[in-house]
């Protein structure tokens, strides 16, 4: 916690690089603190996460600047308010080509290279107000009702889905950016079976999924004020619904047990096996989620597989034995590799749908290696002895982040969660 609000990662060096405000990772923490509120969780912990959500509202983009990648109500990626030099920050993201973009108005460094912030802040800040008993007040509803227009306005742009074209791709770009805008943004992670790279713009499973869930949630809070509207973004919702589930142009691989984590720009899927998919669980609404009723048990029963629950780690990254033939992916591309808040999203999703036995088996997992850790870790990996250790990038000596905001959120959550139902 800092003055601004909810930073990604404390302030150790570059230990600690995501010292900042980011739109992805303030979401999560942020909705994982509401979720723990039920289960014994701190009222005034949840309010002020819910207060960093609106805080940060305020970069939310207000025109279209091709130049620097904002766009009329999408939330940013990474806001910096203080920093040694913008260097620093292109050295951390490999991006020395071109300057990133300080805001000379302010001098704070802005991007808004996340297609996923937008959504996650929407689902966010409606499920803290609903589990903190507060009516959005009209300020809040402006900006959710301004990012579900973006949702669509991108949705007009992508064939239905919600996708985006990485910053050295976009037509006037001139400050740098990211190549890859989901929460998997290493520069290679979207790869065919050959691993050549897959072609822009990127429709991603899990952002999908979270923007099927913004634009309900948010339909029902503008229901009382704009009936008319809100019943064009449900309709928005149910074609994104079943376009979704499509084994043709959608996500639905064609033995109909298990979904794409992404198709390309000609609708293709990418069928690496990622827990993406069962991830999609925690953005429900009411009793349903993106994922079809008919579906929706085959791909718990797949998660729960040993060649995806490893008992001494948590939900794997990659289904065991992906393989990516292009180099590059170490920090998201294995199947050795465990991010605890994955594992807290995919229980958050079971719970919802009344798997509370698997649910507490994927808590336990996780708790049990962040433990070995000793440290809210942003990603670990498990070795085939059962062992966890830190992730080490096997060339750039880059390390995981040693405490990780939205880890220490799921930590808190499940640890309540379990304490609840001992």
């Amino acid at each position: 916690m800092t003055d601004d609000g909810v930073y990604a990662s404390a302030q150790n060096g570059w230990k600690g690089p995501y010292h900042s405000w980011f739109g992805r990772d303030g979401a999560i923490t942020a909705e994982l603190i509401g979720a723990a509120v039920p289960f014994g969780g701190n009222c005034t912990l949840a309010m002020d996460a819910l207060q960093s959500l609106l805080a940060f509202s305020r970069f939310q983009g207000s025109k279209n600047n091709p130049e620097t990648g904002e766009e009329i109500g999408k939330m940013p990626h990474e806001i910096r308010t203080t920093f040694d030099s913008v260097d620093q920050v292109q050295h951390a993201a490999r991006t020395n080509a071109k300057p990133w973009y300080v805001d000379p108005t302010d001098g704070i460094m802005k991007n808004w290279d996340s297609v996923d912030s937008t959504p996650l802040w929407i689902i966010a800040v409606i499920r803290l107000h609903d589990v903190l008993q507060s009516p959005l007040d009209r300020y809040t509803k402006e900006c959710v009702k301004a990012g579900m227009d973006w949702i669509v306005d991108n949705m007009n742009h992508n064939e239905g889905f919600v996708g985006f074209i990485g910053a050295d791709d976009a037509d006037g770009r001139v400050y740098s950016g990211l190549h890859n805008q989901g929460w998997k943004d290493s520069e290679k992670i979207y790869q065919y079976e050959d691993g050549s790279l897959a072609t822009h713009p990127i429709k991603d499973v899990l952002v999908n999924a979270e923007s099927w869930a913004a634009l309900r949630l948010g339909a029902e809070v503008w229901k009382s004020d704009d009936e008319k509207y809100s019943r064009k973004i449900n309709g928005v919702a149910m074609l994104l619904r079943h376009r979704f589930n499509m084994s043709r142009f959608g996500f639905l691989l064609p033995t109909k047990d298990y979904y794409a984590q992404a198709l390309d720009a000609e609708g293709t899927q990418l069928p690496h096996i990622a827990a993406d998919v069962p991830m999609s669980m925690w953005a429900y609404y009411r009793d349903e989620c993106v994922i079809g009723q008919s579906y929706l048990e085959k791909v718990i029963e797949r998660t729960m597989k040993s060649s995806m629950l490893n008992p001494a780690a948590g939900i794997r990254n990659y289904e065991e034995g992906t393989i990516f033939r292009q180099k590059g992916t170490h920090y998201h591309g294995t199947s050795s590799t465990y991010w605890p808040f994955v594992s807290a999203f995919v229980s958050r999703g079971m719970l919802h749908f009344g798997h509370d036995d698997y649910a507490r088996q994927i808590m336990n997992a996780s708790l049990s290696a962040v433990h070995e850790l000793g440290s809210n870790i942003e990603l670990f990996v498990c070795r085939q002895d059962g062992h966890v250790r830190p992730w080490h990038h096997p060339e750039l000596g880059q390390q995981s982040a040693r405490e990780q905001a939205w880890t220490a959120a799921s930590v808190y959550f499940e640890t309540l969660y379990l304490l609840a139902h001992r």
